[in-house]
This record gives C-alpha cells, sequence and structure tokens, in this order.
C-alpha cells in the first residue's frame, strides 16, 4: 500500500510541476482567472484525497455507514430515526478528534472547499468538518449530507440543490441511500437524482436495512427501485447495488449472511479502487482544462482582433498620423472605444463561438458560459493582456501533446508493475503455505442463501 500512495504522489507531482511550468502562463495570459467559470488547479486539487459523497433520505442510514466505515463515532454525530444530520459534515482525517466551522474550512488552502465561498454565510453556518483519528480516513475524505425530506424545502437559507451537485462534480463516488422501510421515491429526492444523473459512472446505491424485511418484500422493493432509477436516471448502463445492513451490528436473518457479507466485500472492494480512480479523474480533469482554456482563449484573441480592427479604423478615419503613434502606445482611444467596441463583440459572440466550435473541433461542453463570459467582459479590461508570445503557445503545445501523454503512460506502465510486485508477494506467500490460499469469509456456498445466491446463476 505504501508503494501505491508513493507511486501516486510522484504521478501528481510530476503533473503539478508540468502544470505550473508550462499551461499556467498560457492561462494568465489570457486572463483566464478573471472569468466566474474558471477555477484553478490549486495545490489542494491536486493533494486532495478520494472523497466520497453520501446523500439520501432522512434515517436511511447515512451517518451510521460513516461509523461502520471507520469503525467509530465521529465528533458531533447524531444517530436516530427522525431527521438529525442538519449539517454537511466532511468526515477527514486528524491527529485528534475536533471540529472545524465552515467559515475556517472555506480560507484554509490546503482544504479543497474554497469555491463554497459563493453559497453564502448561511450555507457554511451549516458546513463543518469532523476531524478523526481513523486509519481508513487516512486515504479518503467522506461527506455526509443532511437528510433529504420528500416535498419539502431543503435550503433553510442557501442553495441546497447547488451544494449537493458542486459535492457531487468535486466527489469521486456517489453513494445514493434508499430505506427499505420507507421507499419514497419522489418530490426533492427525486429532483436530486435527475440532477446527480450526469455523474452516473461515480454513482453507487447503497439499497440498506434490508434485513428487518421478509425475502418477498425485499424482492418487491428492488424492483420498484430498479424501476424508479430507470425512469429517474434514464440508465444506458447498469448501475451498482449494494443490498445489506451497513451498521455493523448481528444481522437479524441469519440466513442472509452469505449475501450480506458479500455485499461488504464489494463495497470495500469498489472503495479501494478510489485512489487510483481518483488519480485517473484528476488527469482526465486537466485535459478537459486544456481544452476548455484553448476555447476561451480562441474567443479573447477574436475580441481583442475586433478591438484593434476597429482602433485602427478610427484612426485612419480621423488621419492623424503623427498622433496615431502615441496613441497607440498610451491605448488613449482603445479606452474611449472600449466600451462601444465589446458590445459589438458581444452581439456576435453566439456565431462567434459557432465558427470557431466548427472550425477547431470544440464541443459545447468545452465551451465557457456565454451569459458569465459577457458580464465579465463589461469589466475587464483587455488590454492588460499580454502582447502575442510564442513560447507561451509553444509551451501550451508541449505540455497537451508531449507532457500529458508521457505522464498518462508512466501512469500505466508503473500501475502494472505494482500490480505484478503484488502478485509475485501474494504468490509467494501461497506457495509457503503449500500453494492453498486461506480460506475467504465469502467462499461459495449453498446453504442458507436466498434467492440462490452463490450458486452459480
Amino acid at each position: 500500500m505504501e508503494s501505491i500512495q508513493q507511486f501516486n504522489d510522484s504521478i501528481v507531482d510530476e503533473l503539478k510541476q508540468a502544470y505550473d511550468e508550462k499551461f499556467r502562463p498560457f492561462e494568465e495570459s489570457f486572463l483566464y482567472k478573471d472569468f466566474p467559470y474558471a477555477t484553478p488547479p490549486d495545490d489542494a486539487f491536486f493533494r486532495a484525497k478520494p472523497m466520497i459523497l453520501l446523500i439520501g433520505q432522512y434515517s436511511s442510514g447515512k451517518s451510521t455507514f460513516v461509523k461502520y466505515l471507520i469503525d467509530k463515532d465521529y465528533p458531533g454525530i447524531r444517530i436516530g430515526p427522525e431527521p438529525t444530520t442538519d449539517k454537511f459534515v466532511a468526515v477527514m482525517y486528524g491527529e485528534e478528534n475536533a471540529i472545524i466551522p465552515g467559515n475556517a474550512l472555506v480560507i484554509d488552502d490546503r482544504k479543497r472547499f474554497k469555491p463554497l465561498m459563493k453559497f453564502g454565510g448561511n450555507f457554511l453556518n451549516r458546513f463543518q468538518a469532523a476531524q478523526v483519528n481513523s486509519t481508513v480516513l487516512k486515504g479518503i475524505t467522506i461527506i455526509d449530507t443532511p437528510g433529504i425530506l420528500s416535498d419539502s424545502n431543503n435550503s433553510a437559507g442557501y442553495d441546497y440543490e447547488g451544494v449537493i451537485e458542486w459535492f457531487a462534480q468535486q466527489s469521486d463516488r456517489i453513494f445514493l441511500f434508499v430505506d427499505a422501510h420507507k421507499l419514497e421515491l419522489s418530490g426533492t429526492f427525486q429532483k436530486i437524482i435527475e440532477m446527480i444523473r450526469k455523474y452516473d459512472d461515480k454513482l453507487r446505491i447503497v439499497l440498506n436495512k434490508t434485513d428487518l424485511v421478509t425475502e418477498q418484500e425485499m424482492i418487491r422493493i428492488f424492483g420498484a427501485l430498479m424501476w424508479f432509477l430507470g425512469q429517474s436516471l434514464e440508465m444506458k448502463e447498469v448501475i451498482q447495488i449494494f443490498v445489506g445492513s451497513f451498521w455493523g451490528k448481528p444481522f437479524f436473518d441469519e440466513k442472509r449472511r452469505k449475501l450480506y457479507e458479500h455485499e461488504e466485500f464489494r463495497i470495500y472492494e469498489d472503495l479501494s479502487n478510489l485512489p487510483q480512480e481518483s488519480l485517473l479523474r484528476k488527469m482526465n480533469a486537466l485535459v478537459q482544462r486544456t481544452r476548455q482554456v484553448s476555447m476561451h482563449a480562441c474567443l479573447i484573441w477574436y475580441g481583442m482582433f475586433l478591438l484593434f480592427l476597429h482602433t485602427d479604423w478610427i484612426f485612419s478615419f480621423f488621419k492623424y498620423s503623427m498622433f496615431k503613434d502615441n496613441i497607440r502606445r498610451t491605448s488613449i482611444l482603445r479606452f474611449i472605444f472600449d466600451k462601444q467596441i465589446k458590445k459589438i463583440y458581444l452581439r456576435k459572440l453566439h456565431k462567434i463561438r459557432a465558427k470557431i466550435e466548427k472550425q477547431y473541433d470544440f464541443t459545447r461542453d468545452e465551451s465557457p458560459d456565454l451569459r458569465q463570459m459577457k458580464q465579465a467582459l463589461m469589466t475587464i479590461n483587455l488590454n492588460r493582456r499580454k502582447t502575442f508570445n510564442k513560447k507561451l503557445f509553444a509551451a501550451k503545445d508541449v505540455f497537451i501533446n508531449e507532457d500529458l501523454p508521457a505522464i498518462i503512460d508512466r501512469y500505466h506502465f508503473l500501475k502494472l508493475i505494482i500490480l505484478i510486485k503484488i502478485f509475485l508477494k501474494i504468490y509467494k506467500i501461497n506457495r509457503i503455505n503449500n500453494g492453498k490460499f486461506p480460506k475467504m469469509i465469502f467462499e461459495s456456498n449453498n446453504d442458507g442463501t436466498p434467492f440462490g445466491f452463490a450458486k452459480g446463476e
């Protein structure tokens, strides 16, 4: 495990160094960070642990699941049949148990929560971190959320759905909890599911508290859940569903022990892949960012071209040839006509975007939000942009065409070497044990398994 962590850290260091040296200067030259849709990757982005988001109705077992994973209570946890968790809680590692208020979290550059400042003070008062000295949390961060109340307003004075969507976008895994005893799949719960369906590659469903229902009831509940997910998510691929009672206590129905133990194993197996998935997601996010920044740069470059074109026309109109060079140096005339020229540019922005997308094969997802871009351009002085610099463009091309592919290839190569070392270590241990694997807890057994589980079906 230590070698895998070292491997991940080395890839992250290489990725961050290449970005800072070759691509960030290109971004800054086109004022990308001055636009509201731009969130520059900081050190917290590269160093962040995989994040797990827990969503579900109230009393569906989210907080209990956190306790089940880390094998202890976290500071401020409240568990009960009524709505108990009324805050967003980031459960993370700390040497000593402590609670950190949301207002302190968002100004900490070492954490990844700074963008949450945009949701305002009402949200920050309902956001906190719970630090726990747990080995599990050395590798992950868990986000426990307030339970969703059906057909009611969860916002409490802030954009609840916007907060959920931000966490869903940033998370590496999303667990959607459904209580087998109250299958109320409507109202606000359905809106949340429809909102996060674009992250279905990270989504997992947990059908919780099933050990107290009969087998016939479980079949009906499972069928109703699948029908609802098919309608709400418009699933193109099968989403993983975990069935069980994840609370760390003895099972009520011993006949289903094998099923529940196997489901526990599936969850741990799924979570064990998160470090590698998180690293791949960061690399993929940087690849997408290069496309988005390039599209932004094309739009800004066209605006600068239009600005200079109209300025030159105005100079030639007044025929002040001697005065022309002085004005060009001081940019006085550009300042006078800047607003009018921007209005011409903004009116044409949709057509300009369509032309650039067609010419350079950009997709609409890679295009910036034009409404936000127009608002920002009315206040941003484009004359602050640095002049054309061939070195910046060359460094950008090296980062996109050489550095990123080389880092991705190195990632796959080193991952293969580590997997081979792990296999050889297991093989060596098993040879010492006369070539036999120790008996597994999830060994197939036909006795007492419901639904024909582990019978080769």
